[in-house]
């Protein structure tokens, strides 16, 4: 089961769980638990919390120089594959250096 199907499974299983009465809200767990591969005290929490909101960096944006940063990333093209390549970063730091590119 992937992590989507088990958040929209989880969403169902947290109505019915909060309308059921005690002693049928063990079977729910039981049954959530086998299902998703939880453990009981995680389920429970995951029940007890508001669903989250889509994740959201803080801070300020990034204010990078898009065609700045592109002319720069189409210049080391050439360059980066050999940098992969190379055995060790020194070797990669002298074709870097000699190279007429």
């Amino acid at each position: 089961m992937g992590k989507q199907e088990k958040r929209v499974y989880l969403e169902a299983i947290r109505k019915r769980y909060r309308r059921a009465k005690r002693a049928d809200k063990g079977k729910i767990l039981d049954e959530f638990c086998s299902v998703c591969s939880y453990q009981r005290k995680y389920a429970i929490r995951l029940w007890g919390c508001k669903p989250a909101k889509s994740a959201r960096r803080s801070g300020r944006p990034s204010q990078y120089d898009q065609p700045a940063l592109l002319r720069v990333l189409r210049k080391l093209s050439p360059i980066i594959p050999r940098l992969f390549l190379s055995s060790s970063f020194g070797l990669a730091w002298e074709v870097l250096v000699t190279d007429p590119k």
